[in-house]
């Protein structure tokens, strides 16, 4: 397919225009496949459309909202490399081998998550335009930083003593599903910006008023594994 009649068919997001077409190669799955389910799980994220603007920077890359041609929706994953040896200004430091190996090991935490309530799918890792991605659900909702203004119970922002529980007890359930992984995975970077509140099924509102919030735990970019208990 040429490149004028994959323009052509690109959809357009938001904002009116056209999206960009990213081509994705040396994809790899996150479970095992035969050959013919491989061939065609493949397919699916062969070339995405991506929303440029529905993105936003995300440790170490930039994550960006994609749909293949079944119209399916995605969030793309892409490395983010410095020039040189100089830190990014998020301060993430380091050569491009050192980069790729973090951003390898954020996809290998998240792939092991996958399954658990609270962690974004994982559908497979692999190059866009020469970077390392990681195609992954694209999670329908804000963050938590986003979220308080909504839920804020004055004009200074601050949340009511009962709501700042029940999130509370959530994000506590939350982050002990990390030890059900093999050893277990320390996050190293939980802040609002990284718990988002999902909203597809109920708004923020109706949450709060049941009580019950949907988080869901996002950038694993500075996560590693626990270690045996007790060790040091």
């Amino acid at each position: 397919m040429s490149d004028a009649i994959t323009r052509e068919m690109a959809p357009t997001g938001r904002e009116g225009a056209p999206q960009r077409v990213v081509r994705i190669e040396e994809f790899e799955a996150p479970f095992s496949l035969d050959d013919e389910e491989r061939e065609v799980y493949l397919r699916r994220f062969s070339t995405l459309f991506a929303d440029d603007a529905r993105s936003r920077r995300g440790g170490l890359g930039r994550v960006t909202h994609v749909t293949n041609a079944l119209g399916e929706h995605y969030a793309l994953k892409t490395l983010i490399l410095p020039q040189g040896n100089n830190a990014d200004e998020d301060g993430h430091a380091g050569d491009e081998k050192t980069l790729t190996d973090a951003f390898r090991r954020e996809y290998e935490s998240q792939r092991t998550l996958a399954n658990l309530r609270g962690f974004p799918r994982i559908y497979g890792y692999g190059m866009a335009d020469g970077v390392p991605a990681i195609v992954m659900e694209w999670v329908e909702g804000v963050t938590l930083a986003e979220a308080r203004h909504e839920l804020a119970v004055d004009d200074d922002g601050r949340l009511s003593p009962l709501t700042v529980a029940r999130i509370g007890r959530e994000l506590f359930e939350l982050v002990s599903r990390l030890s059900l992984v093999g050893e277990g995975l320390v996050h190293r970077d939980l802040s609002p910006a990284n718990i988002m509140v999902r909203t597809s099924r109920h708004t923020l509102g109706e949450q709060r008023a049941t009580g019950s919030f949907e988080l869901c735990l996002v950038d694993f970019g500075s996560s590693t594994e626990a270690g045996p208990a007790g060790g040091s």
